[in-house]
């Protein structure tokens, strides 16, 4: 018996998990697909995230941060956004004493050091690579998987992501619609010093952003109507970095587009974020 099941291992769901264990209480993890093992001769990864100084102590203070840093990270010391130049913020490390704002981190290795951690942790069990096939709850939560073992919890937490079984499970209804924008992730490698700002730039027709990461790596996101990401998609690297230089502002330095992709904007928002009922149900059946 567990005090609580988390379903769903990414970067929120081992996060939660780490840190329960460390208060203490006892936990299974579920994680449908693992992450692909870090190698340093790897190309970035498209999906980062920017992590703050306060998220940065959280990893520490869970046991993570020494496994992400040992990977690969980027720090940034300066942070601006703007839509008309002249009405532009700018944040940078000097004026709060700190050697960095935050740092810029490809996801799976932000999941990967929290894996290595629970590693560690001994109120923690991970169940790798298995789907769950059935939800259900009398007094407790039992969730059965899909090599036939059930998993008894006293608190089940859904951390799987937007299409969330958990969710559907216990019957939380949500709100939202899909945006007429979609986000453009491009992957460069600069020809500039290693860079340490992170920016953003808001349009009429969305945010345009640039993301430094090692080694002279960055990411670029343009945001726009879905017709125009989908033409954007079409170009050469050539012709799509004439685009970029047409419409990014010049903070951007020189570079050398290496890959693409695109993502839909989804706006989605839980009607409620627990249910205490009980209930038995296969909703969660594959």
């Amino acid at each position: 018996m567990f005090d609580f099941c988390l379903v769903g291992g990414g970067m929120v769901g081992s996060a939660m998990a780490l840190g329960l264990a460390k208060l203490g209480f006892k936990v299974a993890i579920i994680e449908p697909s693992m992450p692909v093992p870090f190698e340093s001769l790897q190309p970035p990864d498209m999906r980062v995230s920017a992590i703050s100084l306060t998220s940065e102590t959280l990893l520490q203070n869970l046991g993570a941060w020494t496994h992400i840093k040992s990977m690969r990270v980027c720090p940034y010391k300066r942070l601006s956004v703007w839509d008309e130049p002249s009405c532009r913020t700018d944040f940078d490390s000097k004026a709060i004493e700190q050697p960095h704002l935050g740092h810029i981190i490809e996801n799976r290795l932000v999941q990967l050091g929290l894996h290595a951690a629970i590693v560690v942790e001994h109120n923690v069990v991970f169940y790798e690579n298995l789907k769950v096939t059935d939800i259900a709850s009398t007094d407790i939560s039992e969730i059965t998987l899909e090599d036939g073992h059930i998993i008894q919890a006293k608190i089940l937490i859904g951390a799987d992501g937007g299409q969330s079984l958990v969710r559907d499970a216990v019957k939380i209804g949500v709100q939202g619609w899909q945006y007429s924008q979609q986000a453009l992730g491009i992957q460069i490698k600069t020809y500039a010093l290693q860079q340490d700002i992170t920016w953003q730039q808001f349009t009429p027709d969305g945010p345009i952003a640039f993301l430094p990461l090692y080694d002279g790596f960055a990411s670029l996101v343009w945001y726009h109507r879905a017709e125009d990401i989908n033409f954007l998609k079409s170009l050469s690297k050539i012709k799509l970095k004439q685009h970029i230089l047409q419409h990014f502002p010049d903070d951007l330095v020189d570079f050398e587009v290496l890959n693409v992709a695109s993502f839909p904007l989804t706006r989605m928002h839980a009607n409620q974020y627990y249910n205490c009922l009980l209930y038995t149900s296969d909703a969660a059946d594959e």
